[in-house]
């Protein structure tokens, strides 16, 4: 359905980079998704070489067609940003069209991870 939400394993585990469907051409066969990716920044992809024979998880179904489209339109409107892997990755843009939040947990996560380490490297030195 438009609008729906795909996690794909990252090259990098534990992360996953996340794509939305935005419509299928009818003429070609070709379903389309919107991405946030380095070097390129929001952009429209065919979802088959998005994916490259991965496993996805769906993250989010539009409760309505009206929903999904909402969030497709929020996404559209953000094709040619530019990627920044702390404030503006795949995940912050697929959230904000979703949730209207800027965020991602992932981000978060890594810094938690930082912070923890920092503090034990300073404890040890103690």
């Amino acid at each position: 359905m438009p609008g729906t939400v795909l996690a794909i394993p990252s090259d990098i585990p534990p992360f996953y980079h996340f794509v939305m469907i935005e419509f299928v051409d009818f003429h070609t066969g070709v379903e389309w998704a919107i991405h946030n990716l380095p070097g390129i920044g929001v952009a429209r992809s065919p979802l088959d070489g998005v994916i490259q024979g991965k496993r996805v998880t769906i993250l989010w179904n539009p409760p309505s067609p009206e929903s999904g489209e909402a969030a497709i339109l929020r996404m559209q409107s953000l094709i040619g940003r530019r990627y920044d892997i702390v404030e503006s990755n795949c995940e912050h843009v697929i959230r904000w069209a979703v949730t209207g939040e800027w965020k991602s947990e992932q981000v978060s996560a890594v810094k938690a991870g930082l912070l923890l380490a920092g503090a034990v490297a300073i404890a040890a030195s103690l």
